[in-house]
């Protein structure tokens, strides 16, 4: 009965540390077993030589946010900022609180900060002055800023085609091809693609033939100077 009494102990103290735990019976004697799974098990950490000691980040710091985590409705919106947090880390270097001390301005970039930032910071944790392991605060900001887009180049485009009675295209020319041109642009050629259109009508509701040009350009001037 003593054992039994023991081993359940270690099962509370387990589920006080956080980790996930599976409850099972010894077929042979009938004694709980305790099974963790071990992705979840807490890390063990020495204390450091200079006591009390503040949390220390473990693993690359700028990988708590990538490229791709810049929230899709924040890019809509161009919305750009500085998102100052403040960390909660447990005795066991977990992250187990985010709090936004600075917005951005922005909520989308505020929720999405601590959102990754809980999920992949790691940390030492702090140590008091005895060398026990304690629960302690950690402020830091991520700045969240779009990629500038490449300098516009100038160039120009036409496309000139029949659209028949049948909404078919005819007699496809391109002309005026200056620069270079985007190849999105060039994915619209009606020309290549086997394009197809409603019909033009004339003034009686008949379909009938006609002649389209469509043109795309950007140009880029020089501004003088204003002496």
């Amino acid at each position: 009965m003593m054992l039994k009494y023991v081993r359940i102990l270690a099962v509370a103290s387990a589920v006080c540390a956080g980790q996930t735990i599976a409850l099972g019976q010894d077929s042979k004697n009938d004694t709980p077993v305790v099974r963790i799974s071990p992705e979840f098990q807490v890390p063990a950490f020495d204390p450091p030589a200079e006591l009390p000691a503040g949390p220390e980040v473990l693993g690359d710091r700028a990988a708590w946010i990538a490229r791709n985590d810049y929230p899709a409705r924040a890019k809509r919106a161009v919305d750009e900022g500085r998102t100052a947090i403040e960390l909660t880390i447990n005795k066991f270097g977990r992250v187990v609180d985010c709090i936004v001390t600075e917005s951005s301005g922005s909520s989308e970039l505020d929720t999405a900060t601590c959102r990754n930032v809980r999920s992949r910071a790691r940390f030492r944790p702090a140590f008091d002055a005895k060398g026990e392991a304690i629960a302690s605060k950690y402020e830091t900001a991520v700045r969240w800023k779009l990629d500038a887009r490449p300098t516009p180049e100038a160039f120009g485009a036409a496309f000139s085609f029949t659209v028949t009675e049948y909404g078919t295209v005819e007699d496809c020319e391109v002309s005026g091809m200056i620069g270079t041109v985007p190849k999105a642009l060039l994915a619209q050629n009606p020309c290549t693609r086997n394009a197809k259109y409603e019909p033009f009508l004339d003034e009686n509701g008949n379909p009938v033939r006609r002649r389209v040009t469509q043109s795309y350009s950007t140009d880029v001037m020089e501004i003088p100077d204003m002496d």
